[in-house]
C-alpha cells in the first residue's frame, strides 16, 4: 500500500517544500546485506506536479518513515547518494535521527546528502514486523525529512507529515458496480 503527501494534502506545519513524498510499503521476502526481511518500504521524493515552481536544490540530510509500531530488524538498502547513511529506530528531530516514538526508521548522513532536482530521489529500506497488516487500508503512515534550501539558504527545515492509506480505487469501482447491479435488480423486481 502507499501514501502520497503533496501540496493537495500536506499536513506538515511548514508545508511540503514543493515536493511530492510517496511511501510505498510491500510485503514479501527481501534479502538485504544484513539478512532477510518481510517488508520493503520505498520513499520516492519528486517535484510536486501541482506546484508551478520546481523544488530543485533541497538538500536532504535525514529521512524517516513509520508504517507500524511493531518494528523488528531493519536496514537501509539503498539511498540516492553515497552518504554514508546511518539508520536507527528513531523519529526525526531538529538534531537528526534522535526523536522518540515507536515504529520509526530514520536514516541520516553527515556526508554526501541527497539533493532534489529533475530526477526523483528514492530511499529503500527493508524491515521485519510481526504486524501482518503493515500499511493496510485505513492505517496512518508517517514521512519526515530534514532539509536545507540552497537558494535562498535556509538550513534545518523539517517535514513531518502523515496520511491514511486510501481504499484502492479498484475496490471502490467494484463496490459501485455491485450497488448499480443491486439497484437494477431491485427495479426489475418492482416492474
Amino acid at each position: 500500500m502507499s501514501i502520497t503527501i503533496d501540496s493537495s494534502n500536506c499536513n506538515s506545519g511548514s508545508g511540503c517544500y514543493g515536493l511530492a513524498w510517496t511511501l510505498d510499503v510491500t510485503g514479501g521476502s527481501f534479502t538485504g546485506v544484513q539478512g532477510t526481511y518481510n517488508y520493503r518500504a520505498t520513499l520516492t521524493i519528486a517535484d510536486d506536479p501541482l506546484v508551478s515552481t520546481p523544488s530543485g536544490g533541497q538538500i536532504i540530510s535525514a529521512v524517516t518513515f513509520k508504517a507500524t509500531t511493531e518494528l523488528g530488524t531493519y536496514e537501509l538498502f539503498s539511498a540516492p547518494s553515497s552518504g554514508p547513511w546511518i539508520t536507527s529506530a528513531h523519529n526525526l528531530s531538529s538534531g537528526g535521527c534522535s526523536g522518540s516514538g515507536a515504529g520509526f526508521i530514520c536514516s541520516s548522513t553527515v556526508g554526501q546528502e541527497a539533493v532534489t532536482g529533475s530526477n526523483p530521489l528514492q530511499f529503500v529500506w527493508y524491515f521485519n514486523s510481526t504486524d501482518p497488516g503493515v500499511g493496510d487500508l485505513g492505517d496512518t503512515m508517517h514521512i519526515g525529512a530534514k532539509m536545507t534550501t540552497i537558494d535562498p539558504y535556509v538550513p534545518g527545515k523539517l517535514l513531518s507529515a502523515s496520511a491514511t492509506v486510501p481504499e484502492p480505487s479498484s475496490l471502490s469501482l467494484l463496490g459501485l458496480g455491485l450497488l448499480s447491479l443491486a439497484a437494477g435488480v431491485r427495479r426489475m423486481k418492482k416492474s
